[in-house]
């Protein structure tokens, strides 16, 4: 009964995530996949908060003030040439 009863609940927060995104589709997947392999919701939860502070900090998205700091230039410059086709 369990199952039947929040497996619609949690599909429908999965389609609600931004996948496009990447520093927001990696911690939604580590939360997902590590949920059943660790057997436990908490460190499901916990990897995925972690993936995320790593996603956010190494992209330069954690707070608007890291848009200053100087390896931000380089990731704008590379993210520019990214939306233009240059990287793949």
């Amino acid at each position: 009964m369990g199952c039947a009863s929040t497996a619609p609940c949690v599909k429908a927060h999965v389609a609600l995530a931004q996948w496009t995104d990447m520093t927001e589709a990696m911690p939604a997947y580590a939360t997902i996949i590590g949920m059943p392999f660790t057997h436990n919701i908490a460190y499901g939860v916990i990897g995925g908060l972690f993936v995320w502070f790593v996603a956010k900090l190494v992209s330069y998205k954690m707070h608007p003030i890291m848009e200053n700091w100087p390896g931000a230039a380089l990731y704008r410059r590379r993210e520019k040439a990214s939306k233009r086709g240059m990287f793949m």
